[in-house]
């Protein structure tokens, strides 16, 4: 039996796995994910951006509508597996559920389910697109000071 001389390499390295010399490695999409939730107020008062805050305040600023005040209502760090959905509760003078999975992550990208629910009724469902290490901001309902707003950030 005659080998041609590209395909050994191919039978060297498929009996090393075989032997678990080599293991594989594992891809971005099943690796834990960092999710940063940051939820807002948004409002014309006069009062800066919360010192949580300030690592989105240039995107803040680069927003078509433009607010003099950004208060933080609540923060959570989850760590996300894909296909997992994970949901979080803030307290924002109603119950804030934010539901969240990560549907397809790679080197460059993550690609993510969010809900919103007020009080038990979802109000907002959609899939969100950013880079790895990104921020994506989502406009919420009105709040008796303002608007709410929510910065889903990858890779904190």
């Amino acid at each position: 039996m005659k080998l041609c001389s590209s395909r050994i390499p191919v039978l060297v390295l498929a009996f090393l796995l075989q032997l678990g010399l080599i293991l594989p490695v594992r891809s971005a999409a099943a690796a834990e994910l960092k999710i940063l939730i940051d939820v807002f107020s948004a409002s014309e008062e006069a009062g800066g951006v919360s010192p949580n805050l300030e690592y989105i305040r240039a995107q803040l600023g680069n927003t078509p509508f433009k607010f003099n005040s950004y208060r933080s209502l609540g923060t959570k760090l989850l760590t996300l597996e894909s296909g997992i959905r994970e949901e979080v509760v803030f307290d924002v003078s109603w119950n804030l559920l934010v539901g969240i999975e990560v549907l397809e992550a790679n080197e460059e990208s993550v690609s993510l389910s969010l809900t919103l629910s007020r009080d038990g009724e979802e109000f907002l469902a959609t899939t969100v697109d950013l880079a790895r290490t990104a921020t994506v901001l989502v406009g919420g309902p009105a709040l008796p000071d303002g608007v709410m707003m929510i910065a889903v950030t990858e890779g904190w």
